[in-house]
């Protein structure tokens, strides 16, 4: 309990140390937030208690390791787009229904929810240190949202373990020797005749390489229900799952999408493109490895031309206009 409160004292502090760093563009609050730093990480390798941190206006539980407070502070754009996205369904008159996959501890509901509370969730996530914080935060929130502990994949009988849980991120990755088997279902089997499906507006998969996996597995929803899809792409890790990013077009074409809008990972509008056969290769073309990590891309099919205009609108007000 004691290294809790102490761990949310510290890391509370680092991270405005951090912000009030970035305001300023300079390193005056470099000292202090050293010392916190220093702090939070002998917390981290005595235990890494649970912490209380704000994302947005809400307070959610989290380990102490985790970097989502970090990156917010670093990064005025970071989840920005999330955000945008809810907004433009309530502009377009459309109730937001989500299906979160690789949902952590929640801190997309959060940010939703700062924007409107209407929203329903349907929140899966396989790591069980993220379920059972999730699910707390589900119940902090009071949010109309289920929780599915379980990882998603395309049902084609890989065998998977998870890997690098720490810094508030875990992914699956191929079994290697001596590795534990994780238990994975599709998106299709799971909301098989499910009713949580039948208005579901978009689709968020974060899962650092296994998501052209998972809309693999969720190929009868993608062309049945023509929910939005937010995911990250990132190659290299697409490639160390021994998949090809270039099977994204032919899968995301079949089910009727036709437009993409790419951000940076720290959040920053590229552009819009069309979903050709050119268009993972363009994408991966904005990648360097430095600046620019890994993208998150937003596709639709024609139906959602009114959420996306509403998108559009607000992402010039606030300055970030894609590039037609």
């Amino acid at each position: 309990m004691l290294r809790s409160w102490l761990g949310t004292i510290a890391f509370r502090r680092y991270v405005a140390a951090i912000s009030r760093r970035v305001a300023a563009r300079r390193n005056a609050e470099a000292r202090t937030e050293g010392r916190w730093r220093r702090l939070r990480a002998w917390l981290i390798r005595h235990g890494d208690p649970v912490v209380m941190m704000a994302v947005g206006q809400r307070i959610l539980a989290m380990p102490l390791s985790h970097e989502l407070p970090v990156y917010r502070a670093l990064f005025a754009s970071y989840d920005r787009t999330l955000a945008h996205l809810a907004k433009a369904h309530h502009d377009a008159g459309v109730r937001l229904v989500m299906i979160d996959v690789g949902a952590n501890i929640g801190d997309t509901m959060a940010v939703v929810l700062d924007v409107v509370p209407g929203a329903r969730f349907t929140c899966i996530e396989g790591n069980p240190r993220y379920v059972a914080l999730l699910e707390r935060n589900v119940t902090r929130l009071d949010a109309d949202a289920s929780v599915v502990a379980t990882y998603c994949d395309d049902g084609r009988g890989a065998a998977w373990q998870m890997t690098g849980d720490a810094h508030g991120s875990a992914r699956l990755a191929p079994l290697s020797q001596g590795g534990n088997v994780v238990a994975t279902t599709t998106l299709d089997r799971l909301f098989a005749g499910d009713a949580r499906v039948r208005d579901v507006t978009l689709l968020k998969i974060d899962t650092d390489g296994a998501d052209l996996r998972v809309l693999r597995g969720a190929a009868t929803l993608l062309r049945e229900r023509q929910p939005m899809v937010y995911f990250e792409f990132h190659p290299s890790l697409l490639r160390e799952c021994g998949d090809d990013p270039d099977d994204l077009f032919p899968l995301l074409s079949a089910a009727g999408y036709s437009r993409a809008r790419l951000y940076t990972n720290r959040g920053d509008t590229i552009g819009t493109v069309a979903v050709t056969p050119s268009f993972t290769a363009d994408a991966e073309a904005r990648i360097d490895g430095r600046v620019v990590e890994y993208l998150d891309i937003l596709a639709w099919a024609p139906a959602h031309e009114a959420i996306v205009a509403a998108l559009t609108a607000l992402e010039s007000r606030h300055g970030h206009s894609p590039r037609p």
